[in-house]
Formats: structure tokens, C-alpha cells, sequence
């Protein structure tokens, strides 16, 4: 058989089975008068609708242009994955007429108890259904009909179904009738499992590509979600998808993205909580902080007493530059265990009772979200416990843990603190790895709602071993000023000119309301 006429029949079919299965993912995630009960599973299905959408889009199946570069795309498992995308097409078909023969079965009366609610296709949260790659692909749908070259094949893998006419044509009023709640669990199972075989087939350098566009998509699907419940509900979806992997180990794509995707939701989840009660403290009623919270702070307090007698501090920085904040270094007793530590402190003045609501709970929240586990690309320090001294010094403490091989003698520095001196200029390719992962960690907190509010040198450290350090390995710090509160009030530190241009435009030239650093010696 001719190559060139075999690699024009594999590229034809490639884009036909994978338009069939992107239009079935699309009929199930759209489908309404679905029960509260499948929910995660119709979120765990539009994750999956998104990984084929990446590997599509790192293929060239969806960004036209790079169409003449798909056969070699596919290499020499092309007929193995037209294979998959096929199964993926046959399973969803299948899953589909079974919900129509439900149809068919079920009374017209009978109502559910709990479902998602009526929607017709103008009540429905577009924003949450789709992501760039799925906006990608319907813009690009009318063109890359060209690149098809073959359409009988579509026809073969359209099936009627007897009792679902509006499928394509209004897909969003199709209702959910299916009542095999384990069917549809092991529907998403196989299909986890088929798109994971799916990313092995394809070469290492395509590889991180799926990578980068899967995280983004991700990213985007915790932004679209604000409420607890829409976060909470995504989060057992992801959890679940988390549950699977185990269960299929041998088969896992060699990734983090899911974790990550569990982590950015339960740091957002968290913060999404906080600024609740900080807005129900400002209503005035009455709030019990602990009680609230109770179920989600894990992270280690210490009051004035116990911190002294489990904390040893070191020789303090260098304090030549009184404007950069202090971190005094110190080891702490955790758990039998010495621990080598750094700490932020931040002072208070007199304040009402409202106010002090607000700075305890963004103190503890800060510390868990601090504690929980993070992206491996946001490079903020690990918090083991915070010094709460607000009763008797007026000043809370973040105690941070160093990084692996840390002795007593390691320091501290921050980068304004280099700026200047050659013996410490990195080259350019560590300049430059250094603002993507700064930048790298802002994507992620904007992605939680996490608003730093100090990006300047002097808030980004790198730990030395006498005159040696690692440019590559940032530590982003300066947190107690992270949060943006959702009233018109803020609270930040007093700053001198030199540090004002990195503030937050809104607050730039604001006189210190609330609180400043502690400068000195804890």
C-alpha cells in the first residue's frame, strides 16, 4: 500500500473518530435533569473530555494549521490510537442508547427526589461547561472539516438512536434518564483508563505538552468555580479520579496534574471559606472562629509559653538593611524531632473587635494553606506551625520549615540583598528560570483567589551554605500580606518609597493602618 496514501487515510480517520467522540463527551456533560447523586460523575467526565481535548490539541487535531503534521504526530501507532478513539466513541454510543432504552422503560411521571434542576440551553452556566481548548475547537470546527478529506466514515460511526433525536441538534435538552448508577462509574473507569493508554502511545518530547495544556485546563476549571459546593463537588470528582489511578497503577501517565488539581481546590476551598466568615464577622453576628473552622486547620499553634520552651533561636541575618524584612532562624522541637526554621513575624496595634476576628482567622488560614499540600511549581515555603502572641505581645509568628540538608549554620538572604554584588549574578538562563517561577507561583495563587500583595526582592530568599546557593530555588515569602479582604479595609506594613511600586495600585501611598513588621530580634 502506498505510505503517503496510508498516512492521508490514518490522518482522515484520526479526525473523524475524534470529532465523534469530542460530540458525545459534549452530549454527556450538557445533559440535563440529572440527579445531584451523579453530579461528580458528570464533573469526572468533562475532566476526561478535557485530557482527550489536550491530547488532540498536542496531535494537531484541533489547531488546523499544524493538521499537515498529524500522520507524523501519530508515528507509528497510528492505527493503535485511531483504535482508542474509536473504543472511546463505541463506549460512549453504547452508554448513550442505554440511557435511551431507559427512556423508553421509565414512566413519564416519574420524578426524581434530588436532580441538578431544569435547564434549558439559556439557563445554563456556559462558563463552567467549557474551557479554552473546548472554545478552540468549536471555532476551528467549520475548517477543519476541509482537512477530513473522508466522510463516510463519519456516517458509520453516527447512531441512530430511536428514542434521543435532538441529540446533535439540541444536545442540551436531551434529559438524564439512566438509573445504573454502577454502569456509569465503570463507563468512566474504562474511559480513564483508554485516554491514559492513549498519552503513553504518544513520543516524550509530546509529553510535556499534554502536560502544560492538561494543568492549564485544569486551572481554568477552578477558576470558573467560586462556591463551596461547586468546589467541594469538583474535589470529590478529582478525588475519585485519584482513587482509580491507584487501583491502576501500571497504567498511570507519568504526571502530576490531578494532584495538582485536588491541591489548588483545596486551597481555594479553604479560602473561599475564610472569606465567608470574614464577611459575616463584618456583619456584625456574633462568630466562633474556632468552632468554625475546627474541621479544616491542622496546622500546628503555639502560644507565648509553649513556643519558649520549644523554640531556640539562632544568630540573627545580617540587619543592615533595616527595610527588608527579618527572618530570624531557629530550631524547633516538633514532635521530638529538632527542625530547622525560619519565622515572619508581624506586629499589631490596638484593634476593635471586628478587626480582630479578621487577623486571627487570616492568620490561621494563611498557616493551613501554608501546610497543606501544594503545586510543585509554586514555590512557597512549608509552614510547620504559627506563634500566636496576639493576647500578651501584640504580634503572630509564621514558622516555616527549611529545606532538606539545612544545618544551623545556613542563612537567609534575600534577593534585594544580592542585587548588585557579581560574585551572586546568576547567569541568564537562571535569571530567566527564576521569573517563570515566580511568575509560575502567582498563576497558581490568582488561580485559588490567592492575592499576594509584596511581590518585590526583598520577598524573595534563597537559602545560603556560606557563600554558595542554588539560583534556580526561590523561596517566595512576605505571605502575611497576601490577602485581598472582599470590604474596601486593608491591612498592610508601612514601606518606604523604594518598596511602594510593587504594592498593590489600589492601597500605593496608604499610610500603615493596622500593622507593621517587627524589626529586631523576637
Amino acid at each position: 500500500m502506498d505510505p503517503a496514501g496510508l498516512a492521508v487515510g490514518t490522518t482522515s480517520l484520526a479526525f473523524d473518530l475524534f470529532d465523534n467522540s469530542v460530540k458525545l463527551f459534549k452530549f454527556f456533560s450538557a445533559i440535563v435533569d440529572m440527579p445531584q447523586e451523579y453530579e461528580q460523575y458528570r464533573l469526572q467526565l468533562m475532566i476526561e473530555y478535557n485530557r482527550l481535548l489536550a491530547w488532540g490539541d498536542a496531535i494537531g487535531l484541533i489547531d488546523v494549521p499544524q493538521a499537515s503534521h498529524v500522520a507524523t504526530n501519530l508515528g507509528t501507532n497510528a492505527i493503535e490510537l485511531c483504535g482508542i478513539i474509536s473504543r472511546m466513541g463505541w463506549l460512549l454510543g453504547e452508554f448513550r442508547d442505554m440511557n435511551a432504552r431507559w427512556e423508553s422503560e421509565l414512566a413519564q411521571t416519574q420524578e426524581y427526589s434530588q436532580v441538578v434542576g431544569d435547564k434549558d440551553e439559556s439557563s445554563m452556566d456556559i462558563v463552567k461547561q467549557v474551557s479554552s481548548l473546548a472554545t478552540a475547537y468549536e471555532k476551528n470546527k467549520s475548517t477543519r472539516q476541509q482537512a477530513k478529506g473522508v466522510t463516510h466514515i463519519r456516517k458509520w460511526m453516527s447512531r441512530k438512536v430511536e428514542n434521543a433525536k435532538e441529540i446533535v441538534t439540541n444536545p442540551l435538552r436531551v434529559r438524564w434518564v439512566m438509573m445504573d448508577k454502577a454502569a456509569f462509574k465503570g463507563l468512566l473507569e474504562d474511559l480513564h483508563f483508554l485516554t491514559n493508554r492513549m498519552h503513553e502511545l504518544t513520543v516524550d518530547h509530546r509529553q510535556s505538552r499534554i502536560q502544560e495544556i492538561t494543568a492549564k485546563t485544569y486551572r481554568e476549571m477552578v477558576v470558573a468555580r467560586n462556591s463551596i459546593n461547586e468546589l467541594k463537588t469538583l474535589l470529590e470528582a478529582v478525588t475519585e479520579l485519584l482513587n482509580i489511578k491507584k487501583r491502576n497503577t501500571e497504567c498511570e501517565e507519568r504526571n502530576d496534574n490531578t494532584e495538582m488539581l485536588r491541591d489548588i481546590l483545596r486551597l481555594k476551598e479553604i479560602n473561599s471559606i475564610s472569606n465567608q466568615l470574614v464577611t459575616r464577622a463584618h456583619s456584625g453576628g456574633y462568630l466562633d472562629i474556632e468552632r468554625e473552622i475546627k474541621d479544616l486547620i491542622d496546622v500546628q499553634r503555639y502560644d507565648n509559653l509553649t513556643a519558649s520552651q520549644i523554640l531556640t533561636y539562632s544568630k540573627d541575618e545580617d540587619m543592615k538593611e533595616a527595610t527588608v524584612p527579618l527572618r530570624p532562624r531557629g530550631v524547633l522541637q516538633q514532635n521530638g524531632t529538632a527542625v530547622q526554621i525560619w519565622i515572619e513575624w508581624k506586629m499589631f496595634d490596638n484593634q476593635d473587635e471586628t478587626i480582630r476576628l479578621e487577623s486571627k482567622l487570616r492568620t490561621m488560614t494563611l498557616a493551613q494553606m501554608l501546610h497543606m499540600d501544594k503545586p510543585r511549581h509554586l514555590y512557597s515555603p512549608l509552614c510547620v506551625g504559627y506563634v500566636d502572641e496576639s493576647e500578651t505581645n501584640h504580634r503572630i509568628g509564621w514558622i516555616f520549615k527549611m529545606a532538606h540538608g539545612t544545618s544551623a549554620n545556613t542563612t537567609l538572604r534575600s534577593l534585594h540583598s544580592m542585587l548588585g554584588q557579581c560574585q551572586y549574578k546568576p547567569v541568564l538562563t537562571q535569571r530567566i528560570s527564576l521569573a517563570w517561577k515566580l511568575a509560575s507561583s502567582l498563576s497558581y495563587m490568582h488561580t485559588t483567589n490567592w492575592l499576594h500583595k509584596g511581590i518585590h526582592s526583598g520577598n524573595v530568599s534563597f537559602s545560603f551554605e556560606e557563600e554558595q546557593f542554588d539560583a534556580e530555588s526561590p523561596i517566595l515569602s512576605g505571605f502575611d500580606e497576601y490577602s485581598r479582604p472582599q470590604s474596601n479595609k486593608t491591612t498592610t506594613r508601612s514601606l518606604e518609597p523604594k518598596w511602594d511600586i510593587y504594592r498593590w495600585p489600589q492601597i500605593q501611598n496608604e499610610d500603615s493602618s493596622c500593622s507593621k513588621w517587627l524589626i529586631g530580634s523576637p
